[in-house]
């Protein structure tokens, strides 16, 4: 087999930081909007989960000698805070298509998140990086897809009924 390709797999990790950083504000904001909800409790524990993976991506992306790009960051950052504004059929509150449709985005990342933990398992030998991490890091996102898929039943029973 060849050998891994460190610019790809630069722009693999940077890729992934940039999507972590829109993945933590994004659940961060639906913590804080739905903490009174019985949505509340689990996005606030998921938000501290992604915030301590994300670091602990950065860090191994710095370990590995690959630059971390932070205009990437910063463009998908904005990019995630304008995504907020787009119109929710109400005008000054807030949809109960809201959560749903955040609930389905953040069902989206965090499986694109287990692929990362997969893959860098994978290559794990050849990167120095323990696989077993990489094992709880990827049985840590099956249970938040879980607990994300379980808020999504809540969030369905009222998301279209007015």
């Amino acid at each position: 087999m060849a050998a891994l390709d460190r610019r790809l797999l630069g722009i693999y990790l940077n890729d992934h930081i940039a999507g972590a950083t829109a993945g933590v504000s994004r659940i961060r904001h639906m913590a804080d909007t739905w903490g009174d909800t019985p949505l509340g409790p689990t996005l606030r524990d998921i938000a501290a989960e992604i915030t301590t993976e994300r670091e602990w991506l950065i860090d191994t992306t710095e370990r590995l000698g690959v630059p971390v790009r932070k205009a990437k960051l910063a463009a998908l950052w904005a990019g995630e805070h304008l995504g907020r504004l787009k119109p929710n059929g109400r005008v000054v509150s807030r949809s109960p298509l809201t959560a749903l449709v955040e609930l389905d985005l953040m069902q989206s990342a965090v499986s694109g998140k287990h692929s990362l933990w997969r893959s860098l398992q994978e290559w794990s030998p050849e990167l120095g990086l323990d696989p077993e991490i990489l094992e709880e890091l990827a049985l840590a996102a099956d249970r938040q897809l879980d607990e994300l898929r379980r808020l999504a039943v809540l969030a369905r029973q009222v998301a279209l009924r007015g």
